[in-house]
């Protein structure tokens, strides 16, 4: 019998356990409410979408790269009861909260704990670092999900104010001011009598959110060093500040350019600028720690890493 036949026997085994069924069950449900009680407008967000895609590349990335072994038929399933108690705990909370920020991420952390068990029910033990950095990650989502609408004209406006003295620097024409417009308060950036509407999508938060996870999820995956992980994260924050002035410098100046063409512009220098400067924390992060699979290949008589 080849060894991917018997993996695969192993993990069909440990998916038709009764608390794996249970776990996952109640996960992929608490998924669906969790998306039916969010509000329209962080359901509708786009850093929150471009966020969760990434998430889940980071995700792949580090089962890909750990390659966790399933879990023999007779494993105990270890602290997988725990989390799931948690779960449940967590998951009660939120149900007699009230609509609101806490109720959101009440109902999300009981998503991440049933997750959390799944996970350590399918997985061999020498997999707990990869389960657990995959849970700090979903976790931080979670909270910046929540967070969100706290952080959204806060960084608007820090935003806006580092953009007009960027031009005023450059001796540019600049002005930063609210309007009212049906009642909805508007960010304005006038740049030489030109107005630019310092939107939902100019607070950098995608790219701000996005950094933070893959910080946070390698700084526990790598076991990196606590000055370090701090370091990682100060550079994280400000690589997505300064990328976010960069990309709203960019848009500002070529938008006299490219007369009709403004939003394909918009969307092509959005694009660069985001995978651009998260590129740039990635290779950051790369170069701290090491993979646990690289340990497991030189220590192969070790039962793993917790």
């Amino acid at each position: 019998m080849s060894s991917s036949g018997s993996a695969l026997r192993e993990a069909t085994v440990r998916i038709k356990r009764p608390d794996f069924l249970l776990f996952f069950g109640l996960a992929v449900g608490l998924v669906v409410w969790f998306f039916l009680s969010l509000p329209a407008p962080l359901r509708d967000a786009e850093q929150i979408t471009n966020t969760a895609i990434l998430l889940g590349l980071l995700a792949f990335y580090l089962v890909f790269d750990f390659r966790p072994q399933i879990a023999s038929p007779d494993e105990p399933t270890g602290l997988s009861l725990n989390w799931a108690a948690i779960g449940f705990i967590v998951a009660a909370l939120s149900f007699v909260l009230a609509p609101g920020v806490g109720k959101v991420f009440l109902l999300f952390g009981s998503i991440c704990c049933f997750l959390r068990a799944a996970g350590g029910v399918l997985l061999h033990p020498s997999a707990k670092r990869l389960i657990n950095s995959l849970f700090i990650a979903f976790t931080i989502f979670g909270a910046l999900l929540v967070a969100l609408p706290f952080l959204d004209y806060p960084l608007r406006i820090l935003a806006g104010q580092w953009s007009a003295k960027a031009f005023d620097w450059i001796r540019q024409s600049t002005e930063l001011f609210f309007v009212v417009q049906d009642g909805v308060p508007m960010l304005l950036l006038v740049v030489n009598e030109r107005p630019f509407h310092v939107a939902a999508e100019c607070n950098g938060f995608g790219l701000l959110g996005t950094s933070l996870i893959l910080t946070f999820a390698f700084w526990f995956y790598r076991k990196v060093s606590v000055l370090d992980g701090f370091l990682l994260l100060i550079a994280a924050v400000f690589l997505a500040l300064v990328g976010n002035l960069v990309r709203i410098f960019v848009i500002v100046s070529l938008a006299p350019l490219v007369g009709d063409h403004y939003m394909l512009m918009h969307e092509i220098v959005g694009t660069v600028a985001f995978y651009g400067f998260l590129a740039i924390q990635w290779w950051l992060i790369a170069g701290f720690g090491r993979s646990p699979r690289q340990a497991r290949v030189e220590t192969p008589n070790a039962e793993g890493v917790a």
